[in-house]
């Protein structure tokens, strides 16, 4: 679903920049438009992948009650200490991992993904995306932030008319954070399968056949 829409984010930016017939203003307007459309989507299917990503390692290295312990835990003294928990599930096994595991190639492989520079540039852009509003990106006419639009000085008040926010971002860059972002991502999974792989053939004896899509084991 992710490569549809990021796909899908690259085919309307540029069928119309370089293929629609309208005229310039409107050809830029729709590119910017389908361009952001899809690639919104890439940011919020990349967070729900990150939350798979973290209920997979807590169900695969069978963790699941000890970090529901930690993270009890943790929340209590977070609430004593009055510092802001960490409330996506992928950032609360990251932060345990990394605690209790952190040499496990696992660990390593998430905590890959969570200091990429394209990475946290996307869950910055959803997390503003879900909890403010979609971020203003270039070229889509007035647009305005939740920011207060009233200034106080000592002797005025000012409400500037007429003035769009500034934008959060061009459409060139938010589809490459998208595509530098699923890039990581798709890395990651791989790494998590090799994991899953090597269990599976360790334990059960398998030999996975990808091109032909065989599993076969010496157990049976």
């Amino acid at each position: 679903m992710t490569r549809t829409a990021l796909y899908r984010s690259y085919e309307g930016f540029v069928w119309y920049k370089e293929e629609s017939k309208q005229s310039a203003a409107s050809k830029e307007f729709w590119a910017v438009r389908e361009g952001k459309f899809y690639a919104d989507y890439v940011v919020l299917l990349l967070y729900a992948t990150a939350e798979d990503f973290a209920a997979f390692i807590l169900h695969f290295l069978e963790i699941e009650n000890e970090f529901k312990n930690w993270l009890e835990e943790n929340s209590t003294q977070k609430i004593l200490e009055k510092k802001k928990r960490i409330s996506s599930m992928q950032a609360q096994v990251g932060v345990f991992m990394k605690k209790n595991y952190e040499t496990h190639k696992i660990t390593q492989s998430i905590l890959s993904l969570r200091d990429n520079e394209f990475w946290k540039k996307a869950m910055n852009y959803r997390n503003t995306w879900v909890h403010e509003k979609p971020p203003i990106i270039e070229g889509l006419g007035y647009e305005f932030n939740r920011k207060a639009r009233l200034e106080i000085g000592e002797d005025y008040r000012s409400f500037p008319l007429g003035l769009s926010s500034p934008p959060y971002l061009k459409v060139e860059e938010l589809i490459e954070i998208a595509n530098k972002a699923t890039e990581i991502c798709a890395k990651v999974a791989s790494e998590l399968l090799e994991v899953l792989i090597e269990k599976r053939t360790a334990e059960l004896g398998e030999t996975i056949d990808f091109e032909n899509d065989q599993i076969s084991s010496n157990l049976f």
